[in-house]
Parts: structure tokens; sequence; C-alpha cells
């Protein structure tokens, strides 16, 4: 158990603030699998009706607008210590729990509470984690078999708020309204059935069909999450269908179905952040969203949604089981041993513990698909090596408290160029980046256009180095943007500005450093543009070379599996993907325009209106947007980084040396040259 328990009063103020009591006797309202009529729902869903209890994915969003960051896992655990949470797992595992560590006297087993965890979880076949985050803190002093007090004020608080949530499905002005929103969204609960029937027999003109009637409904209704969600999913199944006729993977009729497969799933998760539904169904979408993004290549991409579905719920056996999947494919595309072989140490003991503890929301197609990947693991004759269980030594983090802090946040943040920082667990052995190109060639007979002189061999790994460095400076200005708020530089010291009423905005040296390393990073993918357009000899010229004239190249080198995941992130500044629960990468490229070549205003959080430029010429902008677009660009370059390196790599290997090239293995440059 962990020592970490809160107090009484903080589990008081987190039960005040959900202001609900969720008891699955009272209300059942599981919803069964989009389509799947093996699923049986529970006995309160209805179609189209919302659960009268908060899921805990709105509670976590609700808590964060009042600066309380917290895990739903934790939320849960404290919801069921304070009487406001009980689901028939919750209750199962605490009378195990009671019985377990009952004296022996009372007819218990007299178990240490440690001991007692580990005997649930082996006797119900469930993680350790999923035991403890079903008990409540053992040391906070509740009578659980009674209702506590703010318990009683909370279902009071509900019996109320019932009747004031059922007005919104009753248009006043016709009390057949809520009837009529029922029968719709039947109706959609209907079409997933027909899209997985027509899948499943291989009628695809049927899904063909489908999709023209459910793109006329979109028009309608394009926030229906469920509608966007049977869309999503109806274009990536037709796309797997062409494909299996013949079509190319990279057929332009294939990226337009991927392509839009990507925007409704996205729409999809838009409009569960807008609305309050079933957890289980939220990360049931972004599992599927994941899945998408790893099928077009994204794999890094992948990877951070799957960590996200996990850290909300990671006894979730589909995510969980993708993820492995994942990191199997991440794996394949490393260029350095050590980094392939602990890559599919995590890959194969994370599908493992998915299929050994899967849940119900885990099919059993899907089951036999992640035991065939399990089996080819164990059959390796080293396959012993994957089953031990991966344990790294502690490394220091630096020297002084600035470097220790730094490192730590590159770590939380998953920001280092090192693929092992993409796995779920944070290691120190992680802190560092290693990402660099192990070997390439070069044709030195190749000159250069100014003095005709023989070109410095190698010019290509020249070119990563200043990258990873561009990199490493906009990762730590944002780190310092981010970490310092309160603390004046000294370089502002004496800068005089002007002051008046109506300029609530901020300047600062902190300031500048996000916005810097925003323009940084968005640089470093127009530098990745020119590297591929070079390095591949694809013919563009100088002023042309940047994202969005690559990706509209007829002769792209889709052979290349690392520069499709290239093609794949570049599209997501230059293509309408819609926003999601990632900032909208359009507006990334008319900031960047902004900063660049006109003026932006940064305010304090207080600021929610568009972004747009106003009458006064600016752009508006408030902090916490720049930060979040700032770190989303910090992401997708390093994320661009690692599919360039990689794809290096992968030419490299296709190329036959002949005389007028030479191979050079690459050395390290010292950190203390970096003066």
């Amino acid at each position: 158990m962990k020592s970490n328990t809160p107090s009484k009063d903080f589990i008081d103020q987190i039960c005040s603030l959900y202001g609900e009591i969720y008891d699955d006797r009272e209300e059942d309202s599981r919803p069964p699998a989009a389509g799947d009529s093996s699923r049986i729902s529970g006995k309160d869903w209805a179609p189209g009706q919302k659960s009268n209890h908060k899921s805990l994915l709105a509670f976590q969003n609700q808590l964060k607008k009042e600066g309380i960051s917290l895990s739903t896992s934790k939320i849960r655990k404290i919801l069921i210590t304070g009487g406001c949470w009980s689901t028939e797992r919750s209750r199962q595992i605490g009378e195990l729990f009671n019985y377990y560590t009952a004296s022996i006297d009372d007819n218990g087993k007299g178990l240490p509470s440690d001991e007692a965890i580990k005997r649930i979880a082996e006797e119900l076949g469930v993680s350790v984690v999923t035991v403890d985050v079903n008990l409540p803190y053992l040391n906070v002093v509740y009578n659980l078999d009674d209702k506590s007090s703010n318990a009683v004020r909370c279902e009071r608080y509900r019996n109320k708020s019932n009747s004031i949530d059922r007005l919104k499905y009753i248009d006043i002005n016709n009390e057949n309204k809520e009837t009529i929103i029922d029968e719709s969204y039947s109706k959609i609960i209907k079409y997933g059935e027909k899209i997985d029937n027509y899948t499943i027999a291989g009628n695809f003109e049927g899904l063909k069909a489908i999709i023209d009637e459910l793109k006329s409904m979109d028009k309608a209704d394009d926030n229906n999450a469920i509608l966007n969600y049977f869309l999503g999913t109806s274009y990536g199944t037709y796309a797997d269908y062409k494909i299996g006729v013949g079509t190319k993977y990279m057929d332009r009729e294939i990226i337009e179905l991927r392509r839009l497969s990507m925007m409704y799933y996205r729409r999809t998760v838009s409009g569960f952040f807008q609305g309050d539904y079933p957890q289980i169904l939220f990360l049931r979408i972004l599992t599927n969203y994941a899945n998408s993004l790893h099928l077009t290549g994204r794999v890094i991409e992948a990877l951070s949604v799957y960590r996200d579905i996990l850290d909300i719920d990671n006894t979730f056996s589909m995510a969980k089981a993708n993820y492995g999947v994942a990191l199997r494919y991440l794996a394949r595309m490393v260029n350095d041993v050590g980094h392939y072989n602990d890559l599919h140490c995590y890959a194969y003991q994370a599908i493992k513990d998915a299929v050994n503890n899967r849940d119900y929301d885990i099919y059993e197609e899907a089951v036999e698909g992640f035991k065939r990947i399990v089996s080819d693991y164990e059959d390796l004759p080293y396959a012993e090596y994957y089953k031990e269980k991966i344990e790294y030594k502690e490394y220091s983090l630096g020297n002084s408290d600035d470097e220790i802090g730094y490192r730590k946040w590159c770590l939380d943040n998953h920001l280092f160029l090192n693929p092992l920082n993409e796995v779920v667990e944070i290691e120190t052995a992680f802190a560092h980046d290693p990402l660099v190109l192990t070997s390439l060639s070069e044709d030195i007979s190749f000159s250069d256009n100014i003095n005709h002189n023989p070109v410095e061999p190698p010019r290509w790994f020249a070119m990563i180095n200043q990258l990873k460095e561009e990199f490493a400076y906009s990762r730590y200005l944002c780190y310092l943007g981010f970490e310092t708020d309160g603390v004046v530089h000294y370089a502002d010291n004496d800068v005089k500005l002007t002051k008046d009423d109506y300029d609530n905005c901020l300047y600062s040296i902190r300031i500048e450093n996000i916005k810097n390393s925003f323009r940084i990073s968005y640089s470093m993918l127009d530098q990745i543009c020119f590297f591929v357009n070079d390095y591949w000899k694809l013919g563009l010229g100088e002023r042309e070379a940047d994202a969005k004239h690559l990706i509209r190249l007829k002769n792209y080198p889709f052979n290349n599996a690392a520069l499709v995941s290239i093609y794949w992130l570049l599209c997501e500044i230059y293509e309408d993907y819609e926003n999601t629960m990632k900032p909208n990468e359009r507006n990334l490229y008319v900031l960047r325009n902004a900063m660049e070549h006109k003026f932006v205003k940064i305010h304090d959080n207080s600021w929610d209106g568009a972004f747009k430029i106003e009458r006064d010429k600016f752009y508006h902008v408030s902090e916490d947007i720049l930060k979040e677009y700032t770190m989303r660009l910090l992401r997708l370059a390093r994320e661009a980084m690692f599919y360039l390196v990689y794809a290096v790599g992968i030419e490299e290997n296709k190329k036959d040396i002949g005389s007028g090239a030479v191979r050079f293995d690459l050395m390290d440059y010292p950190d203390w040259w970096k003066r």
C-alpha cells in the first residue's frame, strides 16, 4: 500500500466537489460495446440518455479547473473512502479484504494488509493495482457501513440535480423532444450493429452505403460523439478493405480514407470532452483512435495516447495489449540493439499481462491475436530474456538541483530523444538523448556549388547534430518558461516598458523563452523537410522544401516506413483533422506565422477569446494556450526526429555501396567540446 494517504479534510473536499453518490445497485448505466450484441448493457442504460452520475474522467477535468491534479484511479479510491462510489467490483474486493484481514477469532484469516491484497488479486485473477484502487484508504477514519455526513449531503445534492439534468433533454416548446432524441440515438446505435455485421460478412458495398447515410446525418449533428465514432470506424475499415483487394497502402484514395477516419475520431474525442459520458466508452474510443494513429505509422503519437489511457485505468486490457503491439513496432524501427531488446521486453510483458488479466471489454478475436504474438515471442530461442523482470540501476540526474529538476521534468513529460522514454515506466536510465545515426554513406565525388571543393563528409550527420542541439535548446527554453513562473530574470531588470490600464498583457524573459521554444520547434519541422528533400533527392527547390510542398509530392518515397510516419505527422500542420484533446495543429501554423511576421499579445489565463487577429491588428492568446501549443509543437518536433533518424537507417541498409561512395561509422562528439 502506498504511504501517501490523503488527509480526511482533503477527502471530504474531493467528495464535496463530486457532489454525488454513485452506486451501481441504484444506477447501472454501463453502455454496450458499439455494435456488439454479445455485450449486455447495464439495466439503466438507454441510447442518448446521459447517466445521472458524473464519470471519473469528467470529474478529473473538473478538478483540473480547480487546480487539483489527480489520476482517475486516485479519485476512485478517494470517493470509495468517502462513501461516494460503490460498484460490484469495489464491494466484492472490500468484502474479501475484510475477511482476509479479520482476526482468526472473528472467523477471518488474520493476514496483514499487503498480503491480503496479493491474495485477493490471485483469487480474482486481477492485478494488485486493481485491488488497491478499489479499496478505501485504510488509515483514514470512515464508517463505510453507514453513509458519511458528507455522503448524505452528496445524496441530497444529487436528488436536487437529477430533476435539473432531466430538463436538458426536454424542449419547453415540444414535450415530445426527449422521445425524438432517444429515437435518434437508437437509430445511430443500430448503424453500429450494421457496420459490424457488414464487416464480418465482407459486405463492403453495404458499408460504403452506410458511410453515405451517416455523412448525411453528420451534416445535421456534427457534434454527436457516437455518430462521429461510427464514421471514423467505417472509413478506417473501408480503407483496410481497399488495401486488402489490391489498392496500394499509400494510394491517394487510401490517404483520403485514413484522413477522414482520423478527422472523425478526433471529432469523437472532442465531443466526449464536451459531454458527460461513461468513462469506459471514452477509453474504448481513445484506444481506437490510438490504433488508427498506429496504422498510419505514427507509433510515437499512438504510444502517447496509450499512456494517457493507462494513466486513467492501467488495467484496461485492450489499451495495454495494443500499447505492447506499438512498442513491438517501434522496436523493429530503432537502430540500437539495446533499445531493440528492451522495447521487445516491454512489449511482450505488456501483451502477456493484458491477456492474463483481461477484462470483459476485450473481445475473443482480439485475445486470440494477442495470444499469437505472445506465442511468437515464447517460441524464440532467447524467450527467457523477455520474461525477466525489467530492472535498471539508478543513475544520478545531475550535479545541481537545477539540473536534477530539468531532467526529471524531461523524463516525466517523455521528452528525451530516447525510445525507452516512450514506455509508461519512468527510469533514470532513460534520462539522456542517445538518438543518432549509427552509420551512413557519402558520395565523395560530390562537390559543393561555391568553391567546387569536395563536400566535407559526412554531411548528413552534421544536419542531425544541428537538429538535436536545436531540440535540446528548445526543450530547455520550454522548461524555463514553464517552471520559473514568479521569478523575475535579472536580464529583465531595468528594461523599461510602458503600461496602461487597457493592456493587460504579459511581458517577461520567461514568456519570451516559451515563444522562442515554439519558434525553434516549428523551424525544426521545416529543416526536417529540407533534409528529406535533399537526402532522397525529391527535386523541390530550396524555397519549396517545406511541409506544405513535401506532402503534395507525387514522388514522395512511401516505400520507407519511417518516411510514411513523417508524411502523416506533417499532415497535422496542413490538413484539417479537427480539434481534440491536443491543440488544433492548424492553429500552430497560424500562430507561428503571426509570431514571425505580425504581433501576438500573450494574456494571463483570464483571456478566453477566439484565436484570430483582432481590430487592434494583434493576435491574442492566453498563457495557458501558448504553453499548450508550445508543448504540442515540441513533441511533434521530437517525434519527427525519431522518424527521420530511423528513415535514414532504413535507407542506408538498402544501399549497395559503389566505388564513388564511402560508408562512415560514426563516433561520439564529447560533451566537453560543447563550450
